[in-house]
């Protein structure tokens, strides 16, 4: 499978968030997400390693109470199981991929 400009099939909404799926292989999951600015994704775990690709935009990643900025082009790996957050400093788009 492939998909052609994915950011493109990503909305970017005037408040809150987006989430779209977009592929399901081998049991790894991508979702692509859509945040208006200053939109916060609360700490949360996920049950498997999670990586985030930053398409546009830049963000605050909180990983275990470490926060770093991201912006288009970074790529964050969190392990399954560890608390993290996302706060949205412009709008911006991501892909998640849980394996």
């Amino acid at each position: 499978m492939i998909i052609d400009n994915v950011a493109a099939r990503i909305e970017l909404p005037q408040g809150g968030m987006t989430k779209v799926p977009l592929m399901l292989a081998n049991g790894a999951r991508v979702m692509g997400f859509g945040f208006s600015a200053g939109y916060t994704l609360k700490e949360h775990t996920a049950p498997g390693d999670v990586i985030l690709h930053f398409l546009d935009g830049e963000a605050d990643v909180t990983i275990e109470g470490q926060t770093s900025e991201v912006r288009a082009g970074s790529l964050v790996h969190i392990k399954g199981g560890v608390p993290h957050s996302v706060y949205a400093r412009t709008p911006m788009r991501m892909l998640l991929t849980l394996l």
